[in-house]
């Protein structure tokens, strides 16, 4: 799976072209559906993300969903900042229409938009290295982390039990990604309200 996986990722980055922005983390979290599905929209991508329910107060959680992937963006209002972007696909579905190289797919989309978003000024040729490598080396081995110019991506697949593809996006600027996974993966896989789509 993982060659499927590295071939798709060489596409998707080939396909994703972004603006740069000054501070691509000085975003409203409510803004990843919009961006991501703009960016999805230009490589001819029917992936959507539906904004499902944001929180209130000085530090805010919105969650988007689609067929198969969830993605929950954390930060806050005032000033705007997206500290953590979590993307969650589950491959072993047990759903008649669940295809496991069409969920990567649609990983492998998810991620090269939230690249394009908040990585923006990362070249092509490095964009497709570090995705395939971080994507090959997380099927494989369970676990992998790489670093962009402006984010750090953190990736883990729980293939011996729930089958879920997780992956965390966070600014270069915040803490390792190493030290939030333990706090991300928890609230993924144990909050009712951030279970997969089904």
């Amino acid at each position: 799976m993982h060659n499927a996986f590295s071939r798709m990722a060489v596409l998707t980055c080939l396909m994703f072209a972004g603006s740069a922005l000054a501070n691509p983390f000085e975003l409203l979290p409510p803004q990843y559906g919009a961006l991501a599905n703009h960016a999805l929209d230009q490589v001819g991508s029917d992936l959507r993300f539906r904004p499902e329910a944001c929180g209130a107060g000085a530090r805010v959680e919105c969650r988007f969903s689609s067929e198969s992937v969830s993605v929950w963006v954390e930060g806050r209002i005032n000033p705007p900042r997206t500290r953590k972007i979590i993307i969650e696909a589950d491959l072993f579905r047990d759903m008649p229409s669940a295809d496991p190289l069409a969920v990567v797919a649609n990983s492998v989309l998810a991620l090269g938009a939230t690249m394009v978003i908040f990585d923006p000024d990362l070249p092509v040729e490095r964009r497709v290295q570090l995705l395939s490598d971080l994507a090959a080396t997380a099927l494989e081995e369970g676990a992998s982390e790489g670093e962009g110019i402006d984010a750090r991506y953190s990736l883990t697949f729980d293939q011996a039990a729930s089958g879920k593809l997780m992956i965390a996006v966070t600014s270069t600027t915040e803490v390792a990604t190493s030290k939030v996974r333990p706090k991300w993966r928890s609230l993924a896989l144990h909050c009712p309200r951030y279970g997969s789509d089904r």
